[in-house]
């Protein structure tokens, strides 16, 4: 059941919790809610469909593991990971395709996960960072995810050879 150890309390899901970020894609930034909406299927564990303006996200806990098998405008076949309880060093291998409106192509990566620190409005908190790094159709993504016990994600980037797409900034939740 989500919300009952201790790493799912790295990011609480929970019918109706709802965070507020400062969302910048491209030039656009502006502030969005995501909504844990419905229970869903992820991968073969049972997680929730999340929901804001920039699309929807599919996100379960498996184990000792938060997986996603959708993010906006991308579906995992197997689900990624993005957060795993990792010793230092220690990597998480994925292999399995991604889909997007270019078609659907084969990937691969690894997960990486380091303790930090990290503002959270005027207070610096514990954090682990985790870094997803994942190649497809020659292109190179990393996703990395800042999380804070009991709060969940509190910064998010994706980039794609270099370049952010996606920032997510915790401004609120759940």
């Amino acid at each position: 059941m989500a919300g009952c150890d201790r790493q799912s309390k790295m990011m609480p899901l929970s019918k109706g919790a709802v965070w507020e970020y400062q969302a910048t894609s491209g030039l656009l930034t502006r502030v969005t809610k995501i909504q844990v909406d419905s229970p869903v299927a992820v991968g073969s564990a049972s997680g929730y469909l999340l929901t804001s303006r920039q699309g929807n996200s599919r996100l379960a806990w498996s184990g000792s593991q938060l997986i996603a098998s959708q993010l906006a405008g991308a579906q995992f076949r197997p689900p990624i990971p993005l957060y795993a309880d990792l010793a230092e060093g220690a990597k998480l291998a994925w292999k399995g395709e991604i889909r997007t409106a270019e078609g659907t192509r084969p990937a691969q990566g690894e997960l990486v996960s380091a303790k930090t620190k990290e503002k959270l409005g005027t207070q610096e908190v514990a954090a682990t960072l985790t870094t997803l790094t994942y190649q497809e159709a020659g292109r190179q993504h990393e996703i990395q995810t800042w999380f804070a016990s009991g709060v969940g994600i509190i910064r998010q980037e994706h980039r794609s050879n270099g370049q952010l797409m996606t920032r997510l900034i915790y401004l609120s939740g759940p």
